[in-house]
């Protein structure tokens, strides 16, 4: 960071510097830009083993006044944090390899000598305004507004030297080649890193979808368990159901079993009755028996005595006796007669009822014989459920609701090691005491308290000590009176998916850093693009204007350029705008606005170049050059227009030409924005799409408050939802409305035209309108 802030510090000093060179001219010595040059230079170049260095030398042959600058600045200043001593030679001889030897105008007849005595030494030579520059590292050039490059350098003898020159060095004092040669890396590098980026992209989106393929093959995990579960709890619902009714049904069999037994008991009872009745009445049937043979003999012998005796009174006296006697015999045996038919009678109702509880008792035995073919099925299923939740590779735990283990399955035990007995005796009775997860608790509670599913992950070990990632859900089981009787625990092996979560997430951040790396850099190099863009106020000292410049990305393939001409006498003679579209957008389209942007800032203020035509064609010229098209598969290019504006009495004469890209002003003369249409030709890229065509010159006259607007095609290529374009006509027919706005509401209600054609929809490319409003300021 501290590299990276002096590199800042040092790119920040060049642009003030070469921004304010007119000013720095004018207000201080040669002498002191010189010292001021040589301290900036400085933090743009690397030593060998600087990390070793405890100071910095500058040898000063043989200038007084620039050993007297350099004095002064090396009091206040240092070079890379580190102090910095100036030693001024008068005799070449003298020389010494110094970090920085710096060999003034009037020794320039010295310097061939001076380079062969510090040759292949790690010295950084600097001579000012010598013509051998092959000797020199750094050549200053004559400073001035019309030759803004301020030194010269020489990169061959700077790798000969051990000399590292930072690529803003290179940028402004550099050949064309070193610019092509930094391009070339620049992009190369940047080429590399998108690969490596889109490789890593590529590799993350692989990555996601196998996340995705896991966590749907987890989610369809959770659902069959969670489906499990709640056929364990319907089953066990079912079961405690038919258990209750069983229990309520066995007591009453035993209740019937009871009443079975009294009434068997009552039976018997009934039965030795009847038997005992059974031989009374034969005792009485066989006295009876005997009774009437003893009549039927007494009447025999009635019959004989009065058939020998006749009948005399005591005969009848006593028959009558015999006869009171046989009658009451008969009334006996007809009383033993009642009670035998009562008896039997009796007999039969006892009968009766046994069969009639007989056949209660028949039913009784149908229902358990049914409950238990019932309680048989219900035991079969839950053998099934059983067998389930023993081949499962998921660990299943039942728990009270004190969560007090009752059972595991056998995945239990081949996940963590353990069987019921001996997690009981080596972690605990309880999963709050054997979970290494402080919020078990809590999650218990409130899955006892919302009588609600809970699950929660956490890094569990083994009985061998492995540590695994489980995901843990536990269901609770209700009773018919809601309340929760026990816990069921279902554990998934979820460390593979963890470990996938775990590397996308390293992954992830990686190519985060490298985004804010490649961030940071593109950020650069918008502050760089940034620099080449016109100053606002280079263009209002003579005219009103705007400027619209969207880039699609963080930096821009379109620039708008400016330049300002002096005549032979010194005034301003001519005035020079250009918008310009290069190929494609983003950091590509930046590398190539900055190479077009010097181009045309060479042949303008260089080659002095005037008519736009003749600058398009140079600039076609150079850009095929610069990038090697001729020989290369490049057809890289730009489209653009150029306008150069003379001031003539009263009036502003421009002159146009264009590539691909078309003038639109509006003249109060005409009352009406006309179009100036450019050839279909681009710069750079291959011949055979551009034909034969030739760039023109189109001439015409603006007077004060007349409007002249420049613009590349993002803003009319833009799309809206229904993919249709914004285009020329609607984009004509809104410079007509806002034609005689004032500038500032002009570019707010073309942004906002822009806005509510675009909707929701991406910028397709980058957007640049540029707004000219000529008054008399000039």
């Amino acid at each position: 960071m501290k590299t990276q802030s002096k590199f800042t510090l040092f790119i920040i000093s060049l642009l003030l510097l070469s921004f304010t060179v007119k000013q720095s001219y004018a207000q201080q010595t040669e002498d002191e830009q010189r010292a001021q040059w040589i301290f900036n230079i400085s933090y743009g170049i690397s030593w060998e083993d600087e990390s070793n260095i405890t100071s910095y030398t500058i040898g000063v042959f043989s200038s007084k006044n620039l050993f007297t600058e350099l004095q002064k600045l090396a009091k206040t200043r240092t070079i890379k944090g580190k102090p910095v001593e100036v030693i001024r030679y008068t005799n070449y001889s003298d020389i010494q390899a110094n970090h920085i030897v710096y060999v003034s105008r009037n020794e320039n007849a010295y310097l061939g000598f001076v380079y062969e005595k510090l040759k292949g030494k790690n010295v950084l030579i600097m001579s000012d305004r010598s013509k051998q520059t092959q000797f020199s590292i750094i050549n200053f050039r004559k400073v001035s507004p019309k030759n803004p490059k301020p030194y010269d350098v020489n990169t061959r003898l700077a790798g000969q030297n051990h000399i590292v020159l930072s690529r803003q060095i290179i940028r402004t004092g550099g050949t064309r080649a070193d610019i092509q040669k930094i391009y070339a890396e620049t992009n190369k590098k940047f080429l590399a890193e998108q690969k490596a980026l889109d490789e890593k992209k590529k590799e993350i989106a692989d990555k996601e979808k196998l996340l995705q393929e896991q966590e749907a093959r987890i989610k369809a995990q959770r659902d069959s368990i969670a489906s499990k579960e709640n056929l364990i709890s319907a089953k066990e619902g079912e079961l405690q159901a038919q258990n209750l009714k069983l229990d309520s049904m066995s007591f009453e069999v035993e209740q019937q079993r009871e009443n079975l037994k009294k009434n068997l008991a009552l039976l018997e009872q009934s039965s030795k009755a009847i038997e005992k009745q059974r031989a009374l009445a034969m005792l009485q049937r066989d006295s009876m028996a005997k009774v009437s043979e003893t009549l039927k003999a007494k009447q025999e012998e009635i019959k004989k005595i009065d058939e020998r005796l006749g009948m005399s009174q005591k005969t009848v006296a006593t028959q009558k006796n015999i006869i009171y006697f046989a009658v009451a015999a008969l009334v006996i045996f007809l009383f033993l007669g009642v009670i035998i038919v009562n008896s039997y009678i009796n007999k039969q109702k006892v009968n009766k009822q046994l069969s009639e509880q007989y056949v209660a008792i028949n039913t009784q035995k149908d229902e358990i014989q049914n409950q238990a073919k019932l309680l048989e099925s219900v035991n079969t299923e839950l053998e099934k459920l059983s067998i389930v939740a023993s081949e499962t590779d998921n660990a299943v735990t039942i728990m009270d609701v004190k969560g007090n283990f009752q059972w595991v399955n056998a995945g239990f035990t081949r996940m963590y090691g353990y069987t019921l007995q001996l997690l009981r005796n080596e972690l605990d009775d309880n999963i709050i005491g054997a979970s290494n997860n402080p919020e078990v608790q809590k999650i218990i509670n409130n899955i006892i308290e919302t009588k609600q599913t809970g699950s929660y992950q956490n890094m569990s070990k083994t009985r061998t000590g492995k540590e695994i990632w489980v995901q843990t859900t536990i269901t609770p089981i209700l009773d018919e009176n809601n309340d929760v009787t026990k816990l069921i625990s279902i554990d998934t092996d979820i460390t593979a998916e963890k470990k996938n979560e775990i590397e996308i997430h390293k992954q992830k951040d990686q190519i985060e850093k490298q985004n804010e790396l490649i961030t940071s850099s593109i950020n650069y190099a918008k502050n760089i693009q940034q620099a080449i863009l016109p100053l606002p106020g280079d263009l209002e000292k003579y005219f009103d204007s705007f400027v619209i410049f969207k880039p699609r990305d963080v930096v821009s393939g379109d620039f708008y350029w400016f330049a300002e001409k002096s005549g032979k006498d010194g005034k301003l003679d001519k005035l020079f705008l250009a918008v310009v579209d290069c190929t494609g957008h983003g950091v590509p389209g930046a590398f190539m606005s900055m190479i077009g942007s010097r181009l045309l800032s060479e042949i303008v203020l260089e080659q002095n170049i005037s008519s736009p035509k003749a600058i398009l064609e140079n600039l076609d010229k150079k850009v095929k050059l610069a990038l090697r098209q001729e020989t290369t598969d490049n057809n890289d290019g730009m489209d653009m227009s150029v306008c150069m504006i003379e001031k003539e009495n009263n009036s502003f004469h421009i002159t146009y030409s264009g590539a691909k890209s078309d003038l639109y002003y509006f003249s109060h003369k005409n009352d009406d924005i006309t179009i100036l249409s450019s050839e279909r030709r681009s710069i750079g890229g291959s011949k055979q799409k551009r034909g034969n065509i030739q760039f023109t010159n189109k001439d015409f006259y603006l007077f004060k408050d007349d409007m002249l607007w420049l613009t590349t095609d993002g803003i009319i290529d833009q799309n809206n939802s229904d993919r249709k374009r914004f285009g020329t006509p609607r984009f004509i027919e809104m410079l007509k409305k806002a034609k005689d706005m004032n500038l500032k509401k002009q570019k707010r209600f073309i942004l906002d035209t822009l806005d509510e054609h675009q909707g929701e929809e991406e910028q397709r490319d980058d957007i640049t309108v540029w707004g000219v409003k000529f008054t008399d300021k000039w």
